[in-house]
C-alpha cells in the first residue's frame, strides 16, 4: 500500500509540469509571457545603455569610449531581438493563428481578462523603456557614437510597427469579446486608454504611422 502511495505521488509529480505546460500554452498565457519577457529583458538593456551613455559623455579616453560603443551596440541589438521574439510569439497565437483574432479570444474567462489587464501595464512599462533609448539626445556625443545609435535606432524602429499592430489588435479584441459576453472589463478599458497614449506618443516621436485601434474607439 505504501508503495502504491509513493507510486501515485511520483506519477503526479511527473504530470504536474505537463499540466502547467498546457496552461502556459493558452493564447492569453503566451501573450502574457511574451510581454513579461520583453519588459524584463529590455529593462536590463535600457539600464545598461543609459549607464554607457553617461560614461561616454564624461570620458575623454578613446579606448574606453570604443569599448562602451560596443556595449551600446550589443544592448540595442538585444532589444531588437527581444521585440522580434515577442512579435513572433504573439502573432503565432493571434493574427497569425488558424482561428485569427476571433479564435484567439474565444472562451476567455474573467480571470484571463484580469491577467491580461495586468499585462497591459507591463507592456506600457516596456514601451516606455524602449522609447527612452530610442529618443536619446545624441548632439553632445562624438560622431562615431551618434552614427552607431542612429543605425541601431533605425533597426529597432523598423520592427516596432509589426509588433504593435497585432498586440493592440489582440487587446482590443479581448475588450470587445469581454463586453459581448458580460465579463467585467472596466479595468481593461481604463488601462487601454493609457496604452493608446503610450503607443501614439512612441510612434509620433519616431515618425511611424499611427497604429490602428489606438484612437480609443
Amino acid at each position: 500500500m505504501k508503495f502504491l502511495n509513493v507510486l501515485f505521488l511520483a506519477t503526479m509529480a511527473m504530470a504536474a509540469p505537463k499540466m502547467e505546460a498546457r496552461q502556459q500554452q493558452t493564447v492569453s498565457g503566451t501573450v502574457i509571457s511574451a510581454i513579461t519577457n520583453l519588459e524584463s529583458s529590455t529593462r536590463t538593456n535600457v539600464r545598461t545603455i543609459e549607464e554607457a551613455l553617461q560614461t561616454i559623455r564624461q570620458s575623454t579616453e578613446v579606448t574606453i569610449i570604443v569599448q562602451l560603443e560596443g556595449t551600446l551596440r550589443a544592448n540595442y541589438r538585444a532589444i531588437l531581438s527581444a521585440i522580434q521574439v515577442a512579435t513572433r510569439d504573439i502573432v503565432s497565437v493571434t493574427t497569425g493563428s488558424a482561428g485569427g483574432l476571433a479564435g484567439s479570444v474565444r472562451g476567455l474567462t474573467q480571470q484571463e481578462v484580469d491577467n491580461l489587464t495586468q499585462s497591459v501595464y507591463t507592456l506600457i512599462t516596456a514601451l516606455s523603456n524602449i522609447r527612452a533609448v530610442l529618443t536619446v539626445t545624441v548632439t553632445d556625443l562624438r560622431p562615431s557614437t551618434q552614427q552607431l545609435i542612429a543605425s541601431e535606432v533605425n533597426a529597432i524602429r523598423s520592427v516596432l510597427e509589426p509588433f504593435l499592430n497585432p498586440v493592440v489588435a489582440y487587446y482590443n479584441t479581448v475588450r470587445n469579446f469581454g463586453a459581448s459576453v458580460g465579463l467585467e472589463i472596466t479595468g481593461l478599458n481604463g488601462v487601454l486608454q493609457s496604452l493608446y497614449s503610450t503607443v501614439n506618443s512612441l510612434t509620433s516621436s519616431l515618425g511611424l504611422p499611427s497604429i490602428p485601434g489606438t484612437n480609443g474607439a
